[in-house]
């Protein structure tokens, strides 16, 4: 946004990201790990996981052995995203008057920012939680899948968000219980042969 003050770090997660663009993989890895060991701030962590999750969904397309740290990143960015959610008032504020306090922004631009802070502040859902649950529904697992879209319903998120998380939680939850069906078919049908059997 117009007022943000940018940091050290988010400059780092750029240099990355062009990295990615150049396709130089390794060093984008490395640039984007520094940034994320060097973040002060939940702000800062949750850009550079970002920047990072874009650079694994590049790579795990040629070497899936990038898929456990690409499923990790994504787990630390939903962790970050809930500390986000809780600080995001407090954060929004702080930057506006730091801006406002650095001549970054005029006071009529800062008076409109702190009366658009009192009003609730809707977030999109963080990318991780989207990637996230498209592995675990690739990965067949379905349980996970459900316990991250069911919490992804737990924020104040955009209609678009909900209504796709809505929809994407009864087609999982009718594979899953599918899954379940078939395995106690199974064992039944298991059950029977063996006492046929005997």
């Amino acid at each position: 946004s117009a007022f943000f003050i940018r940091s050290a770090t988010d400059f780092m997660a750029d240099v990355g990201e062009v990295a990615v663009k150049d396709e130089n993989f390794n060093l984008a890895e490395k640039i984007l790990n520094e940034a994320i060991k060097n973040s002060k701030n939940d702000f800062d962590m949750h850009y550079s996981c970002e920047k990072m999750i874009k650079l694994y969904d590049v790579m795990i397309e040629n070497n899936l052995d990038y898929l456990e740290r690409y499923m990790e990143i994504c787990q630390k960015d939903i962790e970050v995203f809930a500390e986000i959610r809780k600080s995001s008032h407090h954060e929004y504020v702080t930057i506006a008057k730091r801006s406002y306090k650095a001549a970054i922004i005029s006071e009529d631009e800062y008076n409109l920012l702190m009366k658009k802070a009192k009003s609730d502040i809707i977030l999109p859902l963080a990318n991780s939680f989207k990637v996230m649950i498209e592995l675990c529904i690739v990965g067949k697992n379905f349980e996970k899948a459900v316990e991250l879209i069911n919490r992804g319903l737990c924020y104040d998120i955009p209609d678009i968000d909900r209504k796709k998380l809505e929809y994407l939680l009864e087609k999982t939850e009718n594979t899953r219980n599918e899954k379940k069906k078939k395995k106690v078919d199974e064992r039944i049908k298991r059950l029977e042969d063996k006492l046929g059997k005997d």
